[in-house]
């Protein structure tokens, strides 16, 4: 296949699956908020369910006295004591706090293991977003290094194919080495879904976006590696995510 028809096919592929991919990762942000008001939900359980917990302790105390008291928390129960105490009724009363209380703690406890499941849910779709954000970062240290055509190091040159691939390199991926070759990889978005670590492909050259309209690029030999805000200074042909 010929670069123009390459560039050709790209091109209609970005146009056709546009409408597709936004459904795609609208889906997963929607996914990702709901998680977040489910757990802020369950959070709120929890601190009810505590505050009903400490009432019961504040009640018991106040019921048992001092001594007595002191000396349930201590032992763990209060079964033993006096008849004298039993008989006042305040034992009763006390045991049938605890049970109450202990039921109320086996409810904390599976709300915590629900707001944990949710937690690794949306820590499971917030990791790409994350890790392309560290991506960035990395990237970002090797601002103002040499570009060299075909060059293989990131601090003394590489071409922004080149880059991007070592780039990536650094973190498990092994990508195509050259700037089609990236086109194709990973799957497609829009620029509005483009997130920080997305590859941005044009004819004959690829760009890192960075988030907010910025780019880190290998770009030309007078500029070297560069960060820049012109996303659109020419034709995008295609915006490619690696990390899912």
């Amino acid at each position: 296949m010929s670069f123009k028809r390459n560039i050709l096919t790209v091109s209609l592929a970005f146009v056709f699956t546009a409408a597709v991919s936004s459904a795609v990762f609208a889906d997963t942000t929607d996914d990702a908020e709901q998680l977040k008001k489910e757990i802020s939900s369950v959070q709120s359980e929890e601190a009810s369910v505590q505050s009903d917990i400490d009432l019961i302790e504040s009640q018991k105390e106040f019921i048992l006295g001092d001594e007595l008291y002191s000396a349930a928390a201590e032992e763990g129960t209060i079964s033993s004591f006096t008849d004298t105490a039993k008989s006042s009724g305040r034992i009763s009363v006390y045991n049938k706090l605890t049970a109450e209380q202990d039921a109320l703690k086996e409810d904390l406890e599976e709300l915590q293991l629900k707001e944990q499941s949710l937690q690794a849910e949306l820590d499971e779709i917030e990791r790409p977003i994350r890790l392309g954000e560290e991506i960035i970062e990395f990237a970002s240290q090797f601002e103002g290094c040499p570009y060299v055509y075909g060059g293989n190091s990131l601090s003394c040159g590489t071409d922004c194919s080149g880059f991007v691939c070592l780039v990536y390199a650094s973190f498990g991926y092994d990508l195509p080495r050259t700037s089609w070759g990236l086109a194709e990889c990973g799957t497609e978005v829009s620029f509005e879904e483009a997130r920080a670590g997305d590859i941005l492909c044009y004819s004959g050259h690829v760009a890192l976006y960075m988030g907010n309209g910025k780019l880190i690029h290998a770009k030309t030999e007078s500029v070297g590696i560069a960060i820049t805000d012109d996303p659109f200074y020419a034709p995008l042909l295609t915006i490619r995510r690696i990390i899912r």
